[in-house]
């Protein structure tokens, strides 16, 4: 007698992952991450649309407005946005929730996620970034461990976007404008080779006019703020900020070493970092404290050099070499107290004219703030599905790229062979497509 064992072994289904990707405390909106084969099975249980009553048939990349509701109460008014796995980098369901009451709301939106079956994870935790069957070397791959330690919520946004394929589609693009224009010389066709060629060309110029404001999305651009002791930098520091990081005192000298944090201004991050005063050092602690100063003032995009309203210059002439500096920026601190420092006559010793503010009081913040959008913000919004460059290594070979085609239209024009030049440009984006 033959005893037959029969087993169901049901291959065990990856799980769902949900986390929030936008910083903590940035404002009242909160952006929720769902990543998986139950991403919409479980948004499902907890969404409640105006009009929508199935997230599972919606066409992807739709947004969607309602609610998130657990059992009849609702815990936050949300907009949803569905991609579906044959669209999605991952080959995964992914469902981005946009919560607007804050990280409290957030947080029992999370709650109830879980109870319908997802796994929460913290947004750096590696579970999140290995879901789904994206290439570890791949942009999108790149977009979302980013994305997870995204400064802003700009940055998360614009992030979230390239990790969709933004990017990619972008760059596929431009290959497929190349591949045309090879096919085109080799049918002898030269005008539509031309053609493809300047195509191609437009995608580039295109793509490097975002990675000025892209790259600073996930290297945020530093703030230096330098001048002499008890001048307010770190009060200035603490203003910028919107809270308190360095530490503030009436004693000279206090800011021995650099004090940095993050801000965001409209949405671009900014690393201010607060220095030691500009002095003679008094001891070998002192000496490096001012080193370092002086290397964060170079690697700077922006130096604030800071003169005390209530001090004569002549107690001040340690930081007038550092304000003619042409990546400095001159400001007069401390204008709501009664004043010792002649400014027509600093203006004139630096060049520049000064921006007068109170960093205690906030008077003449606004103008500060107001030249720093006109530094760092890009020109114009940026639009859901926009492609963005967004690390350095992208609009370098980007930049090489755009480099070379003049020299490639030119030879075409002279009626010289440049297939071996379009096949190196289809290497170069394949480097950006698939970062080593």
């Amino acid at each position: 007698m033959t005893c037959e064992i029969s087993i169901n072994m049901k291959p065990k289904k990856s799980p769902t992952f949900a986390s929030i990707i936008t910083p903590l405390g940035e404002g009242g909106i909160s952006v929720i991450l769902l990543l998986g084969p139950e991403a919409k099975a479980i948004a499902n249980k907890a969404f409640q649309g105006k009009r929508l009553r199935d997230l599972q048939s919606v066409p992807s990349g739709k947004i969607h407005y309602g609610h998130i509701v657990d059992d009849g109460e609702v815990l936050d008014e949300v907009i949803i946005r569905v991609v579906s796995g044959e669209k999605s980098a991952t080959g995964e369901d992914v469902v981005e929730i946009n919560c607007h009451g804050g990280i409290l709301p957030s947080r029992r939106v999370l709650e109830t996620l879980a109870k319908h079956g997802a796994v929460l994870t913290e947004a750096r935790q590696p579970a999140l970034i290995s879901v789904g069957k994206g290439e570890g070397g791949s942009i999108e791959a790149q977009a979302l461990g980013l994305l997870l330690k995204a400064k802003s919520r700009l940055a998360a946004k614009v992030l979230l976007e390239q990790y969709q394929g933004a990017l990619s589609r972008a760059l596929n693009g431009i290959k497929k404008h190349l591949r045309e224009s090879h096919r085109a010389l080799r049918m002898e066709d030269t005008a539509r080779a031309k053609l493809r060629l300047q195509e191609a060309g437009k995608i580039v110029c295109g793509l490097l006019e975002t990675a000025g404001w892209g790259v600073s999305l996930t290297e945020p651009q530093k703030i230096v703020i330098l001048g002499g002791p008890n001048v307010g930098k770190s009060t200035l520091a603490n203003a910028l900020l919107s809270r308190e990081r360095s530490i503030v005192s009436e004693f000279p000298g206090t800011t021995r070493d650099m004090v940095s944090g993050f801000t965001s201004l409209e949405g671009i991050p900014l690393e201010v970092v607060d220095v030691a005063g500009l002095r003679e050092a008094e001891d070998e602690a002192e000496a490096k404290g001012l080193a370092r100063a002086e290397e964060a003032k170079m690697s700077a995009e922006i130096s604030l050099i800071v003169f005390d309203n209530t001090l004569p210059l002549s107690h001040q002439e340690g930081s007038i070499s550092a304000a003619r500096e042409k990546k400095a920026l001159l400001v007069v601190n401390k204008i709501d107290l009664p004043g010792r420092l002649d400014h027509a006559r600093l203006e004139a010793e630096i060049g520049k004219e000064a921006l007068k503010i109170s960093a205690l009081t906030g008077q003449g913040m606004g103008n500060l703030k107001a030249y720093l959008r006109k530094e760092f913000l890009p020109k114009g919004k940026f639009q859901a599905g926009q492609a963005v460059v967004f690390t350095t290594e992208q609009e370098k070979m980007l930049s090489q790229f755009r480099e070379k085609m003049p020299k490639i239209s030119e030879a075409l024009n002279q009626g010289r062979d440049i297939e071996d030049a379009i096949k190196i440009l289809l290497q170069k984006l394949e480097k950006v497509l698939n970062p080593a």
